[in-house]
Order: structure tokens, then C-alpha cells, then sequence
């Protein structure tokens, strides 16, 4: 039996990374592998930064100890190319190392900020690079971060595009119906950089066309005030509904009685959104960012937003579009559960992540 260390945020948390590893966690089989969770990053409660930096030194100290006794076989880091990320999770990677342990690194989300930071400077590029490269492999979300991996030197070899995940049965709508196509979704951190404000002022313009329009804005984030006092000030208060965080049957829900979901973001790497959209078998309007640049065709899965930063007039283009051709609703729709089962649920991507796992353990 191959033993595993996960490695992750706590699963209290909210947010892409942690529910793919919660999801992978609970669903590999355990005749084969013997699995364990290795909490890293900030605690959900705020503290300070003295005891911040206590305990994160605390846990390289736990994570150490746990190599030692717990001897896995392969480790499994999810960084993203960010400024706490990828410093935090190098170090991990060294420690893995040091004891001569097999990594994984599934790079989740690529920040363009942080990118140029760490890799326009010639002598920071050539530290992350080297450490880099000493993982056995790697997954990443779309083409174009595997290309940047390979621009850093990573042999093409050791990388893997993959995909998040999705508990199909759980999301499952089947026979939606295409009569009144007035429900939208927008399910996601409530952030400037998440194009909310975009697809707020685009239902302003679809509602001249479409009256009955009604968005539903489930998630929390630093805009929550900021947004409720703009939709306020459109007189949007009957067409815009803030349901706040939701997780479990109650995000379910939301996706069930929707039609189509709208993420106008500004980056991402593969929303887990994607897949629960899919198979829900809603329609998808996004832009083509990151793993969405892969994945995502007009009249497809949904449609693509073209314009950057997104324009709510093309926005609103496509959702009247859309809503009035049922037809053309009802066959992205039962596109998008056949691709859902069949690309994105867990029972899939969770045997391929096994396989991998066996096959980064078998060549050493």
C-alpha cells in the first residue's frame, strides 16, 4: 500500500483548493493508497502577525516530523503562483526533498502580479526555477501554464494538464428546462477581479429586454457592502439577489434553479465552478482565462466573453442572445452533463490522479 500526504489548507476552509482536496481525499481508493491530510497555511480565526510567523514556523517543524514517521511515498502540494503560495509552499517542496521524498505539485492558479515578481528579476527567477525543478512532477489547469513551466526550464516530460473535479451525482439536473431562461448564477469570491461589478452593470442593460432577469450572487468577499450598495443605486434590488456563502445542499440549490452561469473574471485557473456548472447543466458565459481558454467554446459548453476587461454591454449580448434560443440552450445543456460525467467527475479524475501517483512512485 502506497501512503500519500496530502497537503492543504484545513478543510473548514472555503475556496477551490481545499474542496478539490477534500474531494480527492475522501475518494481515493484506501485498499491501494493509505492517505493522509497535512494542514498547512493560515488558521480560519485572524491573528496577528508575530503569531502568524510562530506558526508557520511551527508547522515546517510538524510537517518534518511528519515525513519522519509517517514515510510517504509521495507527497501532494497544491501552490498557485502567488505571493504567500509559492514562497510557503517552495519551502515544503525543500523539506519533502531533504527527505528524500517524491512530490507532486499541482499548480492551481497562476497570478500575474505575483509571475512578475518572482520571475522578471533574473536572480529570484533562477532561485524558483532550480527549486522547481527538483519536484517529480507536476499538474497544471490549462496549456498556458504549462508552457510558463516550460519556459522556467521544467522538462515538458514532468508535466501534466489536468482538470478540477466534480461530484456529478450531487450536481446532477437532468432535463432542464428551456421555457424561461431568467435564472443566472454568479458562485464565487465576491472581488473586483471576479468581473462581479461587470456582470452587475450587463443585467442592468439585459433587464430593458428581459424584466423578469434575476442573478443570484452566492459567495462572500471584501466587495459584499460595496456591491449591495451598488445594486441598490441601479434600482436592481428585484433582479440582483446576494444569498452570501453557501456550501452543500444549499450551493446545490442555487445551482438547480439556474439556468446559466456567469464568471466575467479577470483571471482563474480552472474554477471548480466549471465542473459544477457542467453538471448541473447550466450554460457557461465566461472569459477565456486559464484553463477556461481550453475548455470553454462558443455555443459548446456556454459562450465566451471576448472583451478584456469585460464589457457588461457584450455580456448582456450574449445573455439575451442566449435567452432567447432555447434551442440552442437545451443542446449546450445536455452537452454539458455528457462532458461532466464523463470528463470532470470525481470517479474519473480520481483514478487518473491513482495513476499518477503510481506512476511518479514506480520510477524511482
Amino acid at each position: 500500500m502506497k501512503r500519500i500526504l496530502l497537503l492543504s489548507r484545513d478543510f473548514k476552509h472555503l475556496g477551490g483548493v481545499v474542496n478539490y482536496t477534500k474531494i480527492l481525499f475522501n475518494n481515493l481508493n484506501k485498499d491501494k493508497f493509505s492517505v493522509k491530510h497535512h494542514v498547512i497555511g493560515r488558521p480560519i480565526d485572524s491573528i496577528g502577525n508575530l503569531r502568524l510567523l510562530l506558526l508557520v514556523i511551527n508547522q515546517y517543524l510538524n510537517f518534518n516530523r511528519e515525513i519522519k514517521t509517517f514515510k510517504p511515498d509521495l507527497v501532494h502540494l497544491n501552490p498557485s503562483i502567488g505571493f504567500r503560495s509559492l514562497p510557503r509552499d517552495l519551502i515544503y517542496l525543500l523539506i519533502s526533498k531533504l527527505n528524500n521524498c517524491n512530490t507532486l505539485l499541482f499548480i492551481r492558479g497562476w497570478s500575474p502580479g505575483a509571475s512578475g515578481f518572482f520571475f522578471t528579476n533574473r536572480i529570484l527567477r533562477f532561485i524558483v526555477s532550480k527549486i522547481l525543478s527538483i519536484s517529480n512532477h507536476f499538474l497544471v489547469l490549462s496549456k498556458a501554464f504549462k508552457n510558463k513551466l516550460e519556459q522556467l526550464g521544467i522538462d515538458s516530460k514532468k508535466i501534466t494538464i489536468t482538470t478540477t473535479i466534480v461530484e456529478f451525482e450531487k450536481y446532477h439536473t437532468a432535463n432542464k428546462k428551456a421555457d424561461n431562461l431568467s435564472n443566472l448564477l454568479f458562485c464565487s469570491r465576491i472581488e473586483k477581479d471576479k468581473g462581479i461589478y461587470h456582470l452587475v452593470y450587463a443585467i442592468f442593460l439585459v433587464k430593458f429586454f428581459v424584466p423578469e432577469i434575476r442573478l443570484y450572487v452566492v459567495g462572500k468577499g471584501s466587495e459584499m457592502d460595496a456591491l449591495s450598495a451598488k445594486v441598490k443605486q441601479l434600482n436592481l434590488d428585484k433582479n440582483i439577489e446576494i444569498v452570501g456563502y453557501k456550501e452543500g445542499e444549499q450551493k446545490v440549490e442555487y445551482y438547480k434553479k439556474s439556468d446559466i452561469f456567469v464568471l466575467p473574471s479577470f483571471h482563474e485557473g480552472l474554477p471548480n465552478v466549471f465542473c459544477e456548472a457542467l453538471a448541473s447543466g447550466l450554460a457557461f458565459i465566461s472569459t477565456p482565462v486559464g484553463g477556461l481558454a481550453d475548455r470553454l467554446e462558443d455555443g459548446k459548453q456556454g459562450f465566451v466573453i471576448r472583451s478584456m476587461p469585460p464589457s457588461p454591454r457584450e455580456i448582456a449580448t450574449i445573455l439575451v442572445r442566449l435567452i432567447k434560443a432555447p434551442e440552442i440552450f437545451e443542446e449546450i445543456s445536455r452537452n454539458n452533463l455528457f462532458e461532466a460525467k464523463k470528463t470532470y467527475d470525481s470517479k474519473v479524475v480520481v483514478e487518473k490522479i491513482e495513476k499518477k501517483y503510481i506512476e511518479i512512485i514506480a520510477e524511482v
